[in-house]
């Protein structure tokens, strides 16, 4: 995946904390290179996540990967 590349994701707070939202399908499926990218969506490798979407601490900057249920 080319740096700046655009992917869909939804952002929603609740209270303190916060969350990344991305659909399964607009993610890589190379794990390694899907997880760069919800780092750098955060803000990582900053310890305290400030220059991203993250909050600074672990307990108030969640993501959520999401797809349809296999089951119905």
């Amino acid at each position: 995946m080319k740096p700046n590349t655009k992917i869909p994701c939804v952002f929603m707070r609740g209270g303190t904390s916060k969350a990344l939202f991305f659909h399964e399908k607009d993610l890589p499926e190379d794990e390694s290179l899907r997880d760069k990218i919800i780092l750098s969506a955060l803000g990582s490798p900053d310890v305290r996540q400030i220059d991203g979407m993250g909050g600074g601490t672990t307990t108030t900057s969640k993501v959520a990967i999401i797809k349809k249920s296999s089951r119905e």
